[in-house]
């Protein structure tokens, strides 16, 4: 961070020759719990994660970027970070999000909202490099958008998921990445 507290990116270049992995983790909110609530001692925290070692922790406390920050459940997921203590920057370039879905979370001074694209690496690679831990929501979403390009659609979702997991490489971040719906499609019957 510079004296006007706005995040610096380094330059863009090919991220180091080593191949690490990247730590994955499961989110238990709203879906996608790796442990039944049943197995579960106790209340469930909607904040707890698990990580690639069957590890159960809580996110307390950390800068944490949400990429699709704007959209409906990337803008309800930065209000559950805030509410849980967490400073927040959110990154959205508004193509189907949209800033009144983040009017709750503008209102808190550990917001940042940054009006761009995953697709950028330099500012992908310096939002990352600033944060403990990333939410990677954002995706080309909406059938007709879909269907009608098909091309792009592939292009921000799979670069976009590769361009924030070569930064988390490099960073080490844990990385939540999620899915969209549209990878689903209507059932065929077959005779």
């Amino acid at each position: 961070r510079n004296a006007s507290n706005s995040i610096e990116s380094p330059g863009s270049g090919a991220v180091g020759a080593s191949r690490e992995p990247v730590p994955v983790v499961a989110l238990h909110w709203p879906i996608g719990r790796w442990k039944p609530q049943a197995d579960r001692a106790g209340p469930v925290d909607p904040l707890i994660v698990t990580d690639t070692g069957g590890r159960e922790r809580a996110l307390t406390g950390q800068t944490v970027l949400v990429t699709g920050g704007a959209g409906f459940i990337g803008s309800h997921l930065c209000e559950r970070l805030l509410e849980r203590g967490h400073r927040v920057v959110a990154i959205d370039d508004l193509s189907t999000g949209s800033r009144q879905n983040l009017t709750g979370a503008m209102t808190s001074p550990h917001f940042e909202f940054i009006q761009g694209n995953v697709l950028d690496e330099s500012i992908t690679h310096g939002l990352v490099a600033a944060v403990d831990t990333v939410f990677h929501l954002a995706a080309s979403v909406g059938v007709m958008r879909i269907m009608d390009f098909p091309v792009e659609t592939i292009v921000n979702n799979v670069r976009g998921t590769q361009v924030v997991l070569e930064a988390a490489v490099a960073g080490k971040q844990k990385v939540f990445v999620t899915s969209t719906s549209e990878v689903h499609t209507a059932p065929t019957l077959v005779n």
